[in-house]
């Protein structure tokens, strides 16, 4: 899978559009393709939704999420399907409900209680529903991992979707101790514990939603789903507010 273009971030925002000036010789369009292919946005609905992608000094994912309102409007996190407006998002999540302000081609976002933050680096993308019906061929995946007195646990969530409609999701977590042999320094890592399920069966995107269907049994679930760009297959998918990136 190709990897994105880096770019300097300005995001221009207006009231209830957001226009972006990217460093590039490209327009907005001609870097999203058609009018159509906008940031997130539905009727009824006065918020658009951007995501800022970047790789951490460690190699992680880091994605950044924010809707962009009426006025100065912003708030950060991943869209919501119990909100459609800003007043909505204020109501729900004040937190996370801040102003963005405009000084020559930067933004400055702030935020309660936090110190301001001004973006200047990673890749600018829209935050797309996908249209209904969709199937592409990919593999997504988020990892996590921490340590505490010598006890590491590990975690991992993979989707992989295929062109005919069908996928496969897996999970998995496990726990290792690695404890200390005087003498010897430490001794191999043991496994304390771990589980694994992996489901499987026929998807179906509609905008802002992603139902899947078990081969056996039948039974259903329904997840919130975005892509983020308007690349198909797509580099990076939210479901369920995680950011999911592509293999």
């Amino acid at each position: 899978m190709s990897q994105p273009m880096r770019l300097s971030i300005a995001a221009v925002v207006s009231v209830v559009l957001v226009a972006i000036v990217f460093g590039c010789n490209k327009s907005a369009d001609e870097s999203h393709g058609s009018s159509s292919a906008g940031a997130a946005s539905t009727a009824g609905s006065d918020l658009k939704w951007w995501a800022i992608t970047e790789i951490s000094p460690n190699g992680n994912l880091i994605c950044t999420l924010y809707a962009f309102g009426p006025g100065n409007f912003v708030y950060r996190g991943a869209p919501r399907a119990d909100a459609r407006t800003a007043d909505d998002l204020r109501r729900l999540d004040p937190a996370n409900v801040g102003t963005v302000s405009t000084e020559g081609a930067a933004k400055t976002f702030q935020f309660p209680g936090q110190p301001a933050e001004t973006p200047s680096g990673g890749v600018l993308q829209p935050v797309i529903p996908f249209a209904a019906g969709t199937t592409f061929e990919g593999s997504y995946s988020v990892s996590n991992s921490s340590n505490f007195g010598g006890v590491e646990a590990v975690g991992g969530n993979v989707w992989t979707f295929h062109a005919n409609g069908t996928f496969e999701h897996e999970t998995f977590g496990g726990v290792a101790t690695t404890p200390h042999v005087t003498g010897t320094g430490s001794a191999p890592a043991n496994a304390a514990g771990s589980t694994e399920t992996i489901k499987k069966g026929k998807y179906t995107f509609n905008p802002g939603t992603l139902t899947l269907t078990a081969d056996t049994g039948g039974a259903t679930e329904t997840h919130a789903v975005w892509n983020i760009g308007d690349h198909m297959p797509p580099w990076y998918i939210i479901i369920d507010g995680l950011t999911f990136k592509g293999s």
